[in-house]
């Protein structure tokens, strides 16, 4: 009897060794590497959002545009591809992005193109069309931002897992978004962003 007992504490000491390892593999420490961390993906959060300002246009699915079959059609039938393009362009030049997320970008285009001729999503001239992302700024899954909103950016508690890095933003007012990012060599790369989850591109 003695003897399965030191055999059951044995294992419940090596359960407990394993499970801190996997706490510890997938959460924010204190070291040094993840502090310098936290403070890059800050700041990677701050220069999307920057940069994404300042290519803001009054169309609210932005980078994903589209376009009628001829002139006199009330109805935007197909998604842009030319100007899908130049948008892949500028999104690949801007360094925040990971190649997963330029690739789930051109799937998201695929699936609204496809939803546009099914005639699951009606986009009419001058009109909002009925799928969750056309009333939003997908970028921050927001209509409006307050004043000085760079500056207010804070993070949810990060979640580290090997390279990757899960966590939400947020300017205040319970609001918060998530995202994904991945490190490639010393820098952070944005993998996902919560306005662009395919959810938000299907009609209702």
């Amino acid at each position: 009897m003695k003897a399965l007992n030191k055999w059951k504490l044995a294992f419940a000491i090596l359960y407990f060794i394993a499970s801190c390892n996997t706490f510890q593999n997938q959460t924010i420490n204190n070291t040094p590497n993840h502090l310098q961390d936290s403070l890059q993906l800050k700041d990677l959060v701050k220069q999307y959002l920057k940069w994404a300002n300042s290519n803001a246009s009054h169309n609210s699915t932005i980078f994903i545009e589209a376009k009628k079959q001829k002139p006199t059609d009330t109805n935007y039938k197909s998604v842009d591809w030319g100007q899908l393009t130049k948008s892949l362009t500028k999104i690949e030049n801007s360094r925040f992005f990971t190649l997963h997320f330029i690739e789930n970008f051109k799937s998201l285009a695929m699936h609204l193109d496809s939803e546009l001729k099914k005639g699951t999503i009606v986009w009419h001239e001058n009109e909002i069309p009925n799928f969750a992302a056309a009333d939003i700024d997908s970028w921050c899954n927001c209509q409006d931002k307050p004043d000085s909103f760079l500056a207010k950016i804070a993070l949810s508690p990060i979640v580290y897992d090997n390279e990757t890095a899960i966590f939400s933003w947020a300017w205040g007012d319970e609001f918060n978004y998530k995202i994904v990012a991945k490190k490639t060599g010393v820098k952070w790369q944005i993998e996902y962003l919560e306005g662009f989850d395919i959810k938000y591109f299907s009609g209702d």
